[in-house]
């Protein structure tokens, strides 16, 4: 079916949850169950510079760090690859083939590719 589509702005999500770097993990663990995601994306003054992941909270948990202390800056997934919502699937199969297995999963932002986020 993805097949037929003809860009991801058909399947992207467009409500996405937001975190400034600044903040603590705990707090954006808090967010992540409240919205019922499996990650947040990371913007500072608007622009997409990270994502945080359950992964990511795990290696912090494991770390033995203060979730109330540590910043989501220094536990962040920073640069992630983006694509724009103009991509096809194809393209984005593609890209998901080309990485490591645990890296295979996009988070879209309806704004990717463009720096920016809601």
């Amino acid at each position: 079916m993805l097949g037929l589509m003809a860009n991801l702005a058909e399947v992207m999500s467009r409500d996405v949850v937001t975190i400034e770097p600044f903040d603590t993990i705990g707090h954006a663990a808090e967010k992540m169950v409240n919205e019922g995601v499996s990650a947040i994306v990371v913007s500072d003054g608007g622009r997409l510079i990270g994502i945080v992941t359950e992964r990511d909270l795990t290696r912090a948990v494991a770390g033995r760090v203060h979730t109330s202390e540590a910043r989501v800056r220094e536990w962040m997934t920073a640069d992630p690859v983006t694509l724009s919502k103009d991509s096809t699937p194809a393209e984005a199969a593609k890209i998901m083939q080309s990485r490591p297995t645990r890296s295979r999963r996009f988070r879209s932002c309806s704004t990717a590719g463009s720096g920016t986020c809601p």
